[in-house]
């Protein structure tokens, strides 16, 4: 009955599917209730206090409800309201853009989580926000939930205002269901966002104290503050470093770290963590979690983004010395050595690993390694520099020197985790920063060093500072050139520094050029911008005007009349018109709303009711004036006469400048200012409006006025758009600020671009007893259509129905007032007053629509005209107001809006602030200067009256520049780039490559030569160089065209962080890393160093052992045994009991068996070295086993005692192998004991083998065969993927339920007896698997084997078409019709074959392209709207031959967003490219495909997706040759694949490379490398069908140099090459019966060679040559006509055909006749309609512009229907219109018409007799009556 589409549609719905109601009737819809129109259920109906949904089951004739009943559906939940504070209003509705925000929602009938002993996973309730772009979860806070509330935590999302959309058991509640889904919405702002914009420190060791500062929104932490208590007190509930707390309050003493206030806090760091970290918190109620401004953020060493980082540190390494031998257990003491998966613990000493033993968060134990075999002279140690400063100065000259001086020996020394420095001594100073810079990754930087007096920076290529090179000082400009860094690898950093008179700051910094971040993450990264500029000499348009007084007495006055009936009416002059005048307006109301015309102000007409006329005198100063134009209502136009023509005074002049006119200025009285003569002439630049609108010196009601003009500069934006009057408006929300006078309106003019505003907030002061101030807010609904709109608000009476204070004041003033929910800066305001009346001819919002046509249906809004788009009615060249249809036909406006003609719009614009006046009073001369913003000439500037001026052109304005220039880029020329391009196309155009990616282009300037700024938005790091070429024919002469650089991309260190950098040493180093990050080393001198030493080497000089007894001499050794670690390998398994200094002995312990070397570990040194091999024997023995005996069938477990095990032992009992072995230590073994044959009780040997050393037990195991059950023969002994039932045979089964195991796998028993057992088998992998039985009477022998078989043998062809359509055969055993079939090339991509047939061991498939597919999807992120707006890949590269498949899928709430694929001619293009892919109509989900065969570019978009009309995707495909690929069968079926043989595999102690017949009748292989039992037989039993046509001829790929992969059966060449081509086909469309003449090369010259495909229908061939082919589409060939089909040809035995493009045919269905073609006009006439193409379901059947297809039984080739009655179309032939989809139907027949005839309709002219009372015979009358 409801979703989301028809939801989306509400405005125009879908027809809704019945829906029933508990009273058992359905809706009827539309149903007006309350004087609203309802087409769904409603929660809002009488007598419902539940709001339940309902819906009128009965109506009036005005479609009333009558009678209501409950609808029935999936959910009666009912939201009432969304609010962000418990209990809170709905207008609280607002909160963080960060996420966070705690929203509750209230209603009725939600799901309520009940209480569970187990846990549930079902989500019950969900929530989602919506707006027109994006989906957001909000994630559900169940501890809260109630059956009539809600509550979840918001996600991050954008400023908005979303719709809340409840779900309750996975049903979407829809929106009538809600009281009003206005106050269920959120709105995410920026304002109600917490704000962190300082933390410091940056960097410090775990439970470190933190300051933050910013803008919190509260100071209050927990409900125990002053101040603090209430619900209604946000509350700064926590704050997050990373996902750890930092807490406010100490815990140890319960008292703050600091004073908190809402800008200001200081908390700790709760964790031991060490890494980098966000920071966070949240604030309750109506705000949530903070947000980071990006100059908080900083780059890690790894590109990371971070605001506060963590490191371990080390205080002490000991022993300091150990072994040379490695070995040493260091004890490393430090803080927060915080060891998990996520966070590892490395130690390195001098760059060698140290083996953990043990880590805890204060200590590290590790074993050193040996000693390096290359002792270096330089070490690194912890992160970060070291900082040495002496009390001297050192010149430049030595500071820059080769051999810069190095500091002292008492120069003391600090450490720094970052390469900056600030003395706060006074004293000459000379200070060095020493280590080494690490980086991760290999990239390329740029040095910097800040310094405020001598300094220099050197870098050596390496880590010897011997090597170090200056990089950067005073001739560099302290800059180094770029250098590659490669990762992982020391460079030695060495600077110096020098200031005379102290207080020296030095700092290093890099900039790294490769970065994927861009400046939005951190301020610390850059965007790469270019710019180009279009240089051009600029002179402006200047004339000297001189005027010439002729004052001509008073003059005469010009008077016109104007009659007109009663009809509402508008009066122009000047090109503007009056406000609507309603019937016989009095004439002081037609004076006033004349006065009010910008184009007779300052001056006055009057207007007098004579003799049924109006009387219009226009003042003498203007002379003849042109006659007024009337508008109107009237069926008769106005009549306006002139009956005195005017004569000017001359005592005032006004300025005409191509066709727009001043108003008129008094130049003889000498009170005209230079400012009023500016102000006179920039009016001819901008929009006027009604005097009363804006002018509050001629306007007494108006108090307040805001115009938005100061500071206004121009550009060449339509003035239209950014100014409702003058030049210029706000692009904010604030309506009015400080305002101190009494008044009742708010008038504005606005232009909104969301739908997001819906309240006037207010500050209102008024005095009555006494003076108060309130804060409120009235409700407001504007038109959000991103248009102009100027509306009145009446303030006073929208409070007053509030709250009678405001109707009691006296004094009413509104000191501010501003729209709410400014969100994406989507407001723009404009001519705000405050006034005490309304303006004249204000039209209230009730009066539109307005602007419009006679027959208002004429005309469409918006509408073009002159290649300008107008949303009211605009002026034609005779100043007449005009409006059109779709089609640009236009029409006279009878009336129009403020919108529209009320205001008069310049006839151009200026550029810049480039008018300047200058006035001589003296001689009435005028010097102006300006520019038009389309580089236009101007005409010469005249006077009205006409003869009392000369004007002289001093200069000419430049024109604009023009032609065409090469950007070139990577190599790559961007050509014939126009001067003056559209920035959005620039874009565009350099978006089509992917060496830009997305592109930020504004345009600066003006068209004498534009500036293109481009910077690289979603590309990050720095770029190459743009150039520019070819940009000679740029004019006018001597125009340039130039690039340059702006900014370089890429991440600025500043300073050079800790975690790329190092600390120097000359002596070996301990250095921690927890989780990849360095810690630092605070031990003295910031060295944790470690020795190797000779002197703490323990050494071996001998060794005896004596069977598990070992003596071992030598020194160093520890006289504590426990001191002493033997080691036997690399594992402590010598036991030892007694040790001097110079001797240890041991017991052998764990071990495996074999030869090992000895060494020695004693604790406090290492290692031990020996001169020699020292090494001891381990015996395999068994020792003991149990059980002794067990049955004969065996399968129970065995455990065997010894020693000398290991990891790849074998055991066997009488030389069959245990099962199932488990290695539990090198002195303990377990496994399945085997069955045996014997038929008696046996003693058996029990052997465990390792590598060729073989080991009995001292004692027999017993097979005991009393009552041991037989397995005699199974059936079958082979199944296939579907294995269906066993039947196993023996005896001693017993009647009890058995155990049945195949493999590993159970199989269900179905009955159970003595001598048999039936079970149903498991699906499982093809094999050979052991059946196990166990009974009562224990397991069953003999072991038996059951073979799954799945096995491929062979495909024939091995070689076909790259394009697919090849017919494979695939050989093997075991196929059924689950199976599929695909092949797979080197990456393991699947290429599918579709199956034609299966048989047991055939599969007949046709191949698929096999050129690698993409995929692209609308997931891309877009840098602007996110995520969904962007196809990803944006580029994509293809082989000939591909298949693109897009994919798109919004959420089904997001209806509004549609999508589609079309292709356009170039990266900028609109227009849909003729011929070219397209998807068909915009849809918000779907996907299309298309495959690419013609190599080239290929550009397409989206189309517009939004309604808004913002937001386009746009995408390029680069198609490059076809690339054979080699592909490798494979089958599958219930999942399984198949097996194929193994090579090579050994059998026997043989190796095979092929099949073989050892020991077999017929060639086998093995499915693996070795044998274990299963046999794939190699010889198909089922032959390859013979070609119907008798072809042999396969593709030869040898002119390639490519080989049919025949050495491998399993393999398939897909191959372009030597493939035939189809090059055209005709005719491209036809109906059945047509021949399509198709044209190449390499076709089959047999017809039965080529296979013709149009769409899924097989075209008969009916001729072929090698070059041309013909093929004759037959009767019912169920080819949809609706739309194009794709052809393709396929030849035998090769596949399909290389096809240079796509090449469709257009099949139309076709009428052969309609039987009868005329019936009654009473209907009932069965009428059949013979044809072909009448596909069903797409068909549709029209008789003189009716459908009738509900009437009609449709086949592919009839069409029955019987007719209706007919009473308008009589006697006419009608035209029968068979339509598939859009397309026609072609008439073959010589008419394909209808007739309803009279002629031949039966009458009735009389009945007799008129009455009957039983069974009587009737006589009736008539006409063309039949028998």
């Amino acid at each position: 009955m409801w979703d989301p589409i028809f939801e989306a549609n509400s405005a125009n719905p879908p027809t809704m599917c019945p829906v029933d109601t508990k009273s058992g009737q359905s809706c009827i819809f539309p149903f007006i209730y309350n004087g609203v129109a309802h087409t769904t259920c409603t929660v809002n109906g009488p007598n419902n206090p539940d709001f339940r949904p309902q819906c009128a089951v009965d109506v009036d004739s005005s479609q009333s409800a009558i009678q209501w009943s409950f609808c029935i559906v999936p959910t009666d939940t009912f939201v009432l309201y969304t609010t962000v504070r418990k209990g809170g209003p709905w207008t609280q509705n607002y909160g963080s853009t960060q996420g966070g925000t705690m929203l509750w929602i209230y209603g009725k009938r939600f799901a309520q989580r009940g209480f569970n002993t187990v846990p549930s996973t079902a989500t019950t309730n969900a929530i989602q926000l919506v707006d027109g772009y994006s989906v957001y979860n909000c994630t559900m806070h169940d501890d809260k939930v109630t059956d009539s509330q809600l509550t979840c935590y918001t996600l991050k999302m954008p400023e908005g205002v979303y719709q809340i959309r409840v779900y309750v058991n996975n049903n979407l509640i829809p929106l009538y269901q809600y009281y009003d889904k206005k106050r269920a919405t959120f709105a995410p702002m920026s304002s109600q966002t917490p704000i962190i914009t300082g933390a410091t420190p940056t960097t410090a060791p775990p439970r470190s104290l933190l300051s933050l500062s910013g803008s919190f929104k509260s100071s209050c932490f927990s409900r125990d503050m002053d101040g603090c208590s209430m619900d209604n007190n946000p509350l700064i509930s926590r704050i997050y470093i990373g996902g750890q707390l930092c807490n406010m309050v100490n815990p140890f003493t319960g008292a703050n770290y600091s004073e908190v206030t809402d800008t200001s806090l200081q908390c700790n760091f709760d964790s031991d963590e060490v890494g980098i970290f966000n920071i966070s918190m949240i604030v309750t109620n109506e705000y949530g979690r903070s947000m980071v401004p990006s100059n908080l953020y900083r780059v890690s060493a790894t590109n990371q983004l971070y605001v506060f980082q963590t490191y371990a540190t080390i205080s002490s390494v000991l022993p300091a010395m150990g072994s040379t031998q490695g070995g040493t257990t260091l004890i490393i003491s430090g803080q927060s050595f915080s060891q998990s998966v996520q966070y590892p613990i490395v130690v390195n000493v001098a760059g060698q690993a140290c083996t953990i033993l043990n880590v805890s968060l204060t200590e590290i134990q590790c074993k050193t390694p040996a000693v390096p075999s290359v002792i270096l002279s330089q070490y690194q140690g912890g992160l970060g520099l070291l900082i040495f400063s002496d009390p001297i100065t050192v010149s430049q000259s030595l500071i820059t020197s080769t051999n810069p001086p190095v500091p002292s020996g008492t120069a003391s020394q600090m450490w720094t985790n970052g390469a900056s420095y600030t003395s706060n001594s006074s004293a000459s100073e000379t200070v060095w920063m020493i280590g080494f810079i690490r980086v991760p990754t290999t990239a390329t930087f740029s040095f910097i060093l800040k310094i405020n007096g001598y300094g220099a920076l050197f870098l050596s290529s390496d880590e010897n500072p011997i090597n170090k090179i200056k990089i950067a000082d005073t001739t560099t400009r302290y800059q180094s050139s770029p250098i590659i860094l490669q990762n992982n690898t020391n460079y030695y950093l060495f600077s110096i520094g020098s200031r005379v008179g102290g207080n020296l700051m030095m700092s290093i910094q890099a900039r790294m050029h490769e970065t994927t971040l861009t400046a939005e993450t951190s301020s610390l990264v850059t965007n790469e911008i270019q710019r180009i500029d279009i240089n051009a000499t600029v002179t402006d348009e200047r004339q000297n005007i001189v005027c010439t007084m002729n004052v001509i007495g008073n003059g005469t006055s010009e008077v016109q009349t104007i009659a007109i009936d009663n009809s509402t009416f508008q009066i122009a002059f000047g090109g503007v018109y009056t406000g609507l005048l309603n019937g016989r307006s009095t004439a002081l109301v037609v004076q006033a709303a004349l006065n009010d015309l910008p184009t007779i102000y300052p001056l006055s007409v009057k207007v007098e009711w004579i003799s049924s006329l109006y009387t219009i005198t226009f003042p003498a100063e203007m002379g003849d004036v042109p006659l007024l134009n009337v508008i109107s209502t009237a069926a008769n136009a106005p009549n306006v006469t002139e009956v005195i023509q005017g004569v000017a005074s001359g005592k005032q002049l006004a300025f005409q400048l191509d066709g727009a006119t001043t108003r008129y200025l008094d130049l003889i009285t000498g009170n005209l200012t230079h400012a009023n003569l500016t102000f006179a002439f920039n009016e001819l630049f901008a929009i006027r409006c009604p005097v009363s609108l804006n002018n509050q010196q001629a306007t007494s009601s108006i108090v307040y006025v805001q115009e938005f003009e100061t500071g206004c500069t121009y550009d060449d934006t339509s003035i239209r758009s950014n100014a409702f009057c003058g030049q210029c408006s706000l692009t904010g929300n604030t309506l009015v600020s400080g305002n101190t006078r009494s008044a009742n309106y708010l008038c504005f003019a606005y232009k909104i671009l969301n739908s997001y505003v819906s309240e006037i907030g207010l500050t209102i002061q008024v005095n009555g007893d006494t003076t108060n101030t309130y804060w409120t807010s009235i409700s407001f609904s504007p038109i959000a259509d991103q248009l102009w709109h100027y509306t009145c608000v009446d303030v006073r009476a929208a409070v007053s129905s509030q709250s009678s204070v405001y109707s009691s004041a006296y004094l009413f003033v509104i000191t501010s007032a501003w729209l709410n929910q400014n969100i994406r800066q989507g407001i723009m305001i404009d001519t705000v007053t405050l006034r005490t009346v309304l303006p004249n001819g204000y039209e209230d919002r009730s009066l539109y629509p307005i602007d419009g046509a006679s027959n208002m249906s004429l005309c469409t809004f918006p509408f073009y005209y002159n290649g300008k788009s107008y949303s009211a009615c605009t002026l034609d060249n005779n100043s007449m107001p005009i409006c059109a249809d779709a089609l640009n036909q236009t029409y006279p406006c009878q009336l129009s809006s403020i919108e529209g003609v009320r205001r008069l719009y310049p006839k151009q614009q200026l550029i810049g602030n480039t008018l300047q006046v200058s006035y001589t009073p003296a001689n009435y001369s005028l010097s102006v200067s300006f520019r038009y913003s389309d580089c236009s000439s101007p005409t010469m500037i005249s006077t009205l009256p006409a003869t009392s001026s000369t004007a002289t052109s001093i200069t000419q304005a430049s024109p604009a520049a023009s032609g065409t220039y090469d950007l070139v880029y990577n190599g790559q020329a961007y050509s014939s780039i126009s001067v003056d391009i559209d920035p959005t196309e620039l874009a565009n155009r350099l978006q089509g490559s992917s060496d830009f990616g997305f592109l930020n282009v504004t345009r600066l300037r003006d068209c004498t030569g534009y500036s293109y700024t481009i910077e690289w938005v979603a590309n990050g790091g720095q770029k190459l160089d743009i150039s520019i070429a070819n940009a000679a024919s740029v004019t006018p002469a001597g125009t340039t065209v130039t690039a340059t650089i702006q900014q370089r991309g890429g991440i600025l260190f500043d300073p050079l962080p800790g975690d790329i950098t190092r600390t120097y040493h000359t002596s070996p180093q301990v250095e921690v890393f927890v989780g990849g990050y360095p810690s630092k080393c605070a031990n003295a001198n910031n060295s944790c160093q470690f020795q190797w030493s000779s002197l703490q080497t323990p050494t071996i000089s001998g060794l005896t052992q004596t069977g598990m007894t070992v003596s071992i001499s030598g020194t160093g050794f520890s006289s504590v045994p426990e001191s002493n670690i033997v080691l036997i390998g690399t594992i402590n398994s010598c036991v030892v009991t007694s040790a001097t200094s110079t001797s240890i002995i041991c017991t052998i312990g764990n071990a495996p068996s074999g030869i090992y070397n000895v060494n020695v570990d004693v604790v406090g040194k290492g290692l031990a070295s020996s001169s020699g091999n020292v090494s001891v024997t381990i015996p395999l023995q068994v020792l003991s086993f149990s059980p002794s005996q067990g049955g004969a069938g065996g399968g129970y477990q065995l455990t065997i005692i010894g020693t000398g095990f290991s990891s790849n032992s074998t055991v066997t009992v009488d030389n069959n192998e245990c099962s199932n072995l488990q290695v539990v230590n090198f002195s303990s073994i377990t496994c399945i004991v085997p069955a045996t044959t014997a038929m008696s009780n046996q003693q058996v040997v029990i052997s465990i083998i390792v590598g060729s050393s073989t080991a009995n037990a001292s004692s027999l195991f017993t097979y005991d065969v009393t009552n041991t059950p037989t397995i005699l023969f199974i059936s079958p002994t082979s199944v296939t993927m579907n294995p269906g039932q066993l039947t196993i045979n023996g005896s001693l089964f017993g009647n009890t339920a058995a155990l049945v195991t195949v493999g590993s796998a159970y199989a269900s028993v179905i009955s159970t007896s003595a001598n048999q057992i039936v079970a149903s088998l498991s699906y499982l992998p093809p094999g050979r698997y052991p059946i196990r039985v166990s009974t009562s009477n224990g397991f069953a022998r003999p072991v038996v084997f059951l073979e799954y078989d799945f096995y491929i043998q062979q495909v024939s062809p091995q070689v076909g078409s790259l394009y697919g359509g090849t017919d494979i055969y695939i050989q093997g055993e075991g196929f059924n019709n689950s199976t599929d079939v695909s092949f797979l090339d080197a990456d393991n991509r699947s290429v599918p074959c579709n199956i034609v047939f299966t048989q047991s061991s055939l599969i007949h498939c046709q191949m698929t392209p096999s050129a690698p597919e993409v995929i692209i999807t609308s997931n891309g992120v877009d840098p602007v709207y996110g995520t969904g707006f962007a196809w990803s890949p944006q580029y994509a590269t293809v082989q000939r031959g591909a298949v693109v498949t897009w994919q798109w899928g919004s959420s089904s709430l997001l209806s509004s967003l549609n999508y589609k694929v079309q292709q356009v001619a170039n990266a900028y293009a609109t227009d849909p490219l003729p011929n070219g892919f397209d998807s068909g109509v915009a849809m918000p989900t779907g996907s299309f495909s298309f495959q690419f065969t013609t190599l080239g570019t290929y550009y397409y978009w989206s189309t517009i997706v939004d309604k808004a009309g913002l937001v386009s995707l746009r995408g390029v495909i680069t198609v490059v040759d076809a690339q054979p690929q080699v592909l490798t069968v494979q089958a599958s079926s219930n999942s399984f694949i198949a097996q194929s043989c193994a090579f090579p595999f050994t059998y026997n102690g043989n190796s095979y490379t092929a099949c073989t017949i050892a020991n077999d009748t017929q060639p086998w292989c093995s499915p693996f490398t070795s044998y274990t039992g299963q046999r794939l037989y190699c010889t198909p039993t089922t032959s390859v069908p013979v070609s119907p046509c008798g072809s042999s001829s396969t593709i030869n790929p040898s002119s390639c140099l490519q080989t049919v992969p025949s050495s491998n059966p399993l393999q398939f060449l897909a191959t372009p090459c030597t493939m035939g081509s189809v090059a055209s086909i005709s005719p491209t469309q036809g109906t059945s019966g047509t021949t399509i003449t198709i044209t190449g090369t390499s076709f089959g010259t047999s017809a039965c060679e080529n296979d013709v495909q149009i769409g899924s229908y097989h075209c008969p061939v009916v001729s072929a040559s090698s070059t041309q082919i013909q093929c004759q589409i037959g009767a019912g060939s169920l080819i949809n006509a609706k739309t194009t089909q794709k052809v393709q040809v396929a030849r035998d035995l090769q596949g399909y055909l290389f096809i240079n493009g796509l090449l469709t045919f257009q099949f139309q269905a076709s009428v052969a006749n309609i039987s009868p073609n005329y019936g009654s006009v009473m209907g009932g006439t069965q009428v059949t309609i013979n044809g072909d193409g009448f596909a069903i379901g797409d068909t549709r059947l029209i008789i003189a512009g009716t459908d009738y297809t509900s009437l009609a039984t449709i086949t592919y080739t009839q069409i029955n229907f019987r007719t209706p009655s007919q009473t308008t179309y009589v006697n006419q032939n009608l035209t029968v219109v068979i339509a598939i989809g859009a397309n026609q139907a072609i008439c073959l027949a010589s008419s394909c018409t209808f007739q309803w005839s009279t002629s031949i309709t039966p009458y009735f002219d009389s009945v007799t007799p008129a009455h009957i009372s039983g069974p009587t015979t009737l006589a009736v009358t008539g006409r063309n009556l039949t028998l």
